[in-house]
């Protein structure tokens, strides 16, 4: 067949094209879908594993990545808060945002 593929959004929509035997492997949680496929017949033999271990990986996993992120943004949030000066400044329509200060030298 031709064309057809393997496609991941949220992994900036690449597109996974195996050969004839090969295989695609993922967590159930990836959102994906197939692109169309222009010549042929594509077949497609899907098989669900539900493994403990596969979601206890995942909780691991999202703590990670939490608290990677949590790390990131404690340091913007205390400048923010502590050291960024703002000023009251009018938008075209009319609205007092505050802004933050550019610094000067």
């Amino acid at each position: 067949f031709d064309g057809g593929g393997t496609v991941f959004p949220i992994l900036r929509n690449i597109t996974f094209l195996p050969q004839q035997g090969d295989a695609i492997t993922h967590g159930a949680q990836l959102f994906h879908g197939a692109r169309p496929v222009l010549n042929g017949t594509r077949y497609v033999l899907a098989f669900f594993n539900d493994i403990p271990v596969c979601h206890e990986a995942d909780q691991v996993l999202n703590t990670f990545l939490t608290s990677i992120i949590i790390i990131a943004l404690i340091p913007i949030f205390i400048y923010i808060g502590f050291f960024a000066n703002f000023d009251d400044v009018a938008d075209d329509d009319g609205k007092t945002r505050r802004k933050m200060k550019k610094k000067t030298q």
